[in-house]
């Protein structure tokens, strides 16, 4: 094997011992970097295979390769939450140790307190930091109990000086679009990459409202005396544009210039305030949050005009009978596309999800087939373990589900399920298309007789909340029903036996842009609603011991399923009319 003493060696200074297939994965990637000059690496990892551990090797020992003088700038590793971030730095390291640059973790300002500035009536977080202002007035004191023991103070200082830095997505789109202060390093890992587009879109996502605007308004006249009329003519304009409908495909680059431009005077006008009232604390962080704010509104507007990535524009005019409140107007890039070159600052990147493959990366984000190495790892957990029962599938889909006849059958084949696995004394999760289906399934539930409880995750509920509660709870078999458990939940062992997936999770063509996806496309919007099976059967199996049986009810899966699936090697598949142990 190319690099096993490099590897091996690794391993001891990050303090694991090498499992399964381990060593092997992390020669395949580095193999890759070194000899085949790959700069994208897309690994499909099953759950089980240990990916952090795996990815941070490999940077250890490409970093040690590249720049052995060098102790910062290893990799980059990024998350989708900073719940997440802090799961990885835990990995890695177990006390609380600001000093240590080996594994630092980064969060955005305002997940960080500020003690200079809160009060027990009102806290404050580092977004609002005043440290100008300290210095300003020359309160050394203040600095020095507050601000130069402050954690973000301490994070900015050590962000550079770190091996290997842990963050979140955001804060790193935030740095590569905007602020540029992170230094180039070796590696970029992205964990669960087949979430970077949509959390890319989002991030960049345009939006305004008739009552947004509005808001915009009043706090414009709230906080500055502004003497230009011209900025309150410009928002009514675009907001009489907006209510009458006028704004359409053809002509709202117009109006996104316009609003671009009242967006940077604010800013501006809000940033010479905020320094001129510097000596006044509480106009001075309103001031300096404002401006940050239009800031950022008046980036996302610059950002669409300076790279011209494809898009999606949907005006969604007022109409409370169909829920929708407000006239808005939002613009969405599609896909990362070739906005990922933006995103590089690395030598290599390293995409890394159980459900991720070279024909979404190369379509979604515009990757080099010539620079791209695709490496699939077999799976960690016994198959026989992991099993997929097809159970009396029946077609599902918005037209249907109108059918109460259908409905019932779906609810009683549910109900069919969950009593044969709370007969067994087991718990269990059912994955639903909507809290609709959650309702109606619960009620079928809730009937049931043997002394086993319903966890309904209800709108306006979050997940978490329920999910904790249902962990919690320790009176016997139980059930939990959710729309949204596909990915973030955690069920190992006896937590749950069996999932029941209703119906295929597609993405909901309510949205402009998924729509375009699924007519532009259609194998990524296929992929996709397969990536997300793949997630949502693994909720409940997260170790090489630990069992459960997953059951797809809809028709619409079993073509998925079956056809050009690179994922299918991780299940034991069966068909059945019959529940079976």
């Amino acid at each position: 094997m190319r690099y096993e003493k490099q590897i091996l060696a690794a391993y001891d200074r990050l303090g694991f011992k090498p499992r399964d297939n381990q060593v092997d994965a992390v020669n395949q990637i580095c193999v890759a970097c070194l000899d085949e000059n790959k700069k994208h690496i897309v690994l499909s990892a099953p759950t089980g295979t240990g990916k952090s551990v795996i990815s941070a090797v490999a940077a250890e020992v490409i970093h040690e390769i590249r720049y052995p003088d060098h102790h910062k700038d290893a990799s980059f590793l990024l998350t989708a939450t900073n719940v997440l971030a802090a799961q990885y730095r835990d990995t890695f390291i177990d006390e609380d140790d600001p000093l240590n640059t080996n594994f630092v973790m980064v969060k955005g300002a305002n997940n960080y307190a500020c003690a200079a500035l809160s009060t027990q009536e009102e806290p404050q977080t580092a977004e609002n930091c005043a440290v100008m202002l300290f210095r300003k007035s020359k309160m050394d004191d203040i600095i020095a109990s507050t601000c130069d023991v402050c954690e973000y103070a301490q994070m900015k200082a050590v962000r550079n000086k770190a091996r290997h830095l842990i963050t979140n997505y955001s804060y790193y789109f935030v740095d590569r679009l905007y602020t540029r202060l992170l230094e180039k390093r070796t590696m970029c890992i992205f964990d669960e990459a087949h979430l970077l587009n949509d959390l890319f879109v989002e991030h960049n996502a345009i939006f305004f409202s008739e009552k947004r605007l509005a808001q915009y308004v009043e706090e414009i006249n709230e906080h500055l005396q502004l003497g230009d009329a011209n900025i309150y003519k410009i928002i009514k304009k675009v907001k009489d544009a907006l209510v009458a409908g006028k704004i359409t495909e053809e002509n709202f680059t117009d109006y996104l210039q316009a609003i671009a431009e009242v967006y940077q005077e604010v800013h501006l006008a809000a940033k010479a305030a905020a320094e001129s009232n510097v000596r006044n604390q509480s106009k001075y962080l309103k001031l300096n949050k404002l401006a940050k704010k239009y800031f950022g509104l008046h980036c996302k507007i610059d950002d669409f005009f300076i790279f011209g990535y494809p898009h999606v524009f949907e005006y969604k005019a007022k109409d409370p009978k169909k829920g929708q409140q407000d006239h808005e107007v939002s613009v969405k890039p599609i896909f990362v596309g070739a906005m990922f070159d933006t995103l590089i600052n690395a030598d290599f990147n390293l995409l890394m999800s159980a459900t991720i493959d070279m024909e979404y990366v190369k379509r979604t984000m515009n990757l080099d087939p010539a620079e791209t190495k695709y490496i699939k790892l077999p799976p960690s957990f016994p198959i026989e373990n992991k099993k997929i029962v097809f159970f009396k599938p029946m077609t599902l889909n918005y037209n249907t589900l109108k059918d109460q006849a259908v409905v019932k059958k779906m609810c009683a084949t549910t109900y069919e399920i969950v009593k044969h696995h709370t007969d067994k004394g087991e718990r269990g999760l059912v994955l639903c298309p909507s809290f609709a289906v959650v309702e109606s399934i619960s009620e079928v539930l809730r009937v049931m007789k043997g002394g086993y409880r319903v966890f309904e995750h209800q709108r306006g509920d979050k997940l978490a909340d329920v999910l904790a509660e249902f962990k919690e709870y320790t009176g016997g078999p139980a059930v939990i029903l959710s729309p949204s458990g596909y990915e973030g939940v955690d069920l190992p062992g006896d937590q749950a036996r069996y999932t029941v997936v209703v119906k295929a999770p597609f993405g909901s063509l309510g949205d402009k842009r998924i729509q375009t996806i699924l007519e532009q496309y259609p194998t990524i919007y296929s992929r996709t609603t397969l990536m997300k099976l793949t997630q949502g059967a693994g909720r409940a199996v997260r170790s090489a011991e630990d069992y459960a049986t997953t059951y797809f009810l809809d028709t619409a899966i079993q073509r998925l399923w079956s056809r050009d699936n690179p994922w299918s090697d991780e299940f034991m598949t069966c068909y059945s009319s019959t529940l079976i142990d």
